[in-house]
């Protein structure tokens, strides 16, 4: 998983690799997947654990409830939940968890207990002691051959979500629009077999990562047992999405009937432009009292569902150690590090 990469950053930035991945490894891009959360965190967390983590309304207002709310996912040690990791380590699979950055592993982000033992059986620290002595050559032949008899799954978790760019009609869409490609072993990628056949279908349908969830469930506990050769729709117990390589359920697909907060649809509607000015101006105080709604004027309070922060505020709200006041405080003494970071971010951004 690449963080912030969204489909059309990975055609921008990855044009070459993607024909590659195409060609060599037929691999299937699923252009329509959707994000269900704000940042990596939340939507991690319907990978890992098939749980949602934030508050929501779907587009039909239906509401989306929490499965885990902050007590639950960080004032305690989550050892005992059930992970993607620890249910393919069950079935005799050796795990391997890479993270590139320390202070934001996805279990205790941002101030989480997370795991008090580690959940796989490998962590990247041997990877980067041998890559340091001997580069990537090692790799190669270690691996030469070996991804020909594997499913890989290259995915982002939501597109760039700061900056400038996310002000944009594109940027606004990309953000809530994370790549998903998939490719799967060379001996079942003919016609006979079905698998790709039904991925291109599915392929061009709305999804989400609990769907990528479902179908690493189905490769672990569920396709086995017919040879990979199962392509009816099949719903898993406990989980939100359906794999992606058999038939998707008739129901229709889509904000509607999805586990996809309403602020992160990427369906498109029809958008039509008020001329009317007297209009314009009911529809905007109906707005201001709607906002006003939420404000005590004997507290001089108002009460807000969620902050999304717009701008790339790193390690500027530190000082807080409290997970919900990062995206509205920026704290008066920084460190020198990050000091040093905003000063190199004001040039080159």
């Amino acid at each position: 998983m690449i963080d912030s990469l969204s489909t059309g950053m990975a055609k921008r930035s990855l044009p070459r690799f993607l024909k590659y991945f195409q060609s060599e490894y037929s691999g299937i891009e699923f252009p329509y997947v959707n994000r269900v959360g704000e940042n990596s965190h939340p939507n991690g967390v319907a990978l890992w654990f098939g749980k949602s983590v934030e508050l929501g309304q779907k587009v039909s207002g239906e509401r989306i409830d929490a499965d885990w709310n902050a007590v639950d996912k960080c004032q305690r040690y989550i050892d005992n939940e059930t992970h993607l990791f620890s249910q393919f380590k069950e079935r005799g699979y050796t795990t391997l968890l890479t993270e590139d950055w320390m202070v934001e592993l996805m279990d205790s982000y941002p101030f989480c207990k997370g795991f008090l033992n580690k959940p796989v059986d490998h962590m990247f620290r041997p990877f980067v002691s041998v890559f340091e002595r001997f580069g990537m050559d090692i790799t190669r032949q270690h691996l030469k051959g070996h991804l020909y008899d594997s499913f890989i799954f290259i995915s982002g978790d939501h597109g760039i979500r700061v900056g400038d760019h996310v002000t944009s009609e594109i940027g606004s869409f990309e953000r809530n629009n994370p790549f998903l490609a998939i490719s799967v072993p060379k001996k079942f990628r003919d016609d006979k077999n079905g698998m790709l056949e039904v991925m291109r279908v599915n392929s061009n349908q709305l999804k989400t990562h609990f769907d990528t969830r479902a179908t690493l469930l189905d490769i672990l506990m569920y396709q086995p047992e017919t040879a990979f050769t199962d392509r009816n729709s099949l719903s898993i117990p406990g989980e939100k999405g359906h794999s992606l390589l058999r038939k998707q359920p008739e129901s229709a697909r889509s904000c509607k009937t999805l586990p996809i907060p309403n602020q992160y649809c990427t369906c498109q509607v029809k958008k039509t432009k008020v001329e009317d000015e007297n209009l314009k101006m009911r529809l905007g105080q109906k707005v201001l009292d709607h906002t006003m709604m939420t404000y005590n004027q004997k507290t001089q309070t108002a009460t807000v569902s969620k902050v999304v922060r717009m701008d790339r505020y790193g390690g500027t709200a530190e000082c807080t150690h409290i997970r919900h006041f990062t995206t509205s405080c920026y704290c008066r003494d920084l460190g020198v590090v990050t000091n040093l970071l905003n000063y190199f971010h004001s040039f080159v951004l």
